[in-house]
């Protein structure tokens, strides 16, 4: 199928970036302890975890290779808590993982985040500045959000954003996703708005994917 046109946006239900995360015992606190880490090695020693081939954490790694130099190989796992699970068992001595699966590690003193993708810092731990505030212009994130078939009448559309949208601006149900799933922001967009969104992000992931040249097989 092709995910720009077989599907109708109908609401976004939140956002958030991927968490860059080590070891505690790894020497390092910030992105540019980081960098200049892996660069103190040689290059492709040293490798890094996400949840897949493509993942949201697979691609942010990437564009933080193209734009600072790093040489460190990509391993894939089947999914986010593989990855915690080696990272924290030193198995692996960095990861982008998916916020909801690291963020209680991380409260929890398991491991440290150092970065976080995307424009806005976790609430949870907001002494974590975002890539971009360290110096490496990231902020596509992820996001959670509801579609329909391609070709569903538009009424029926504005009336399920219409509730999304009434439950996004309750505070409790707020409270409760950021809670939850570790989002930045919880953005109030019409289905018209949402469907920028992903036809923004297909271009600008996929200028990512053909740089790096990713390929899911």
């Amino acid at each position: 199928y092709d995910g720009g046109k077989d599907f109708s946006a109908i609401a976004q239900v939140g956002a958030g970036g991927n968490m860059l995360v080590v070891p505690n015992d790894l020497p390092v606190n910030d992105l540019k302890e980081f960098i200049a880490y892996v660069k103190s090695k040689p290059a492709n020693s040293l490798s890094y975890g996400s949840w897949g081939n493509g993942s949201g954490g697979h691609l942010s790694m990437e564009a933080l290779k193209q734009q600072t130099g790093l040489q460190i190989q990509h391993v894939p796992y089947k999914n986010p808590a593989a990855v915690n699970t080696d990272l924290i068992g030193g198995q692996i001595p960095v990861a982008f993982t998916s916020m909801g699966s690291a963020l209680p590690l991380v409260l929890g003193g398991k491991m440290k985040a150092i970065a976080i993708s995307g424009p806005y810092r976790v609430p949870q731990i907001p002494h974590v500045r975002t890539m971009t505030e360290q110096g490496v212009k990231f902020d596509l994130v992820a996001w959670y959000g509801m579609f329909a078939p391609a070709g569903t009448p538009k009424p029926i559309i504005d009336k399920v954003n219409k509730e999304v949208v009434r439950q996004l601006t309750e505070p409790e149900s707020r409270e409760r996703f950021v809670k939850a799933l570790g989002l930045s922001e919880m953005p109030i967009k019409t289905p018209e708005q949402f469907g920028q969104t992903v036809k923004d992000d297909i271009r600008e992931w996929g200028a990512i994917v053909k740089s790096a040249n990713i390929r899911i097989d």
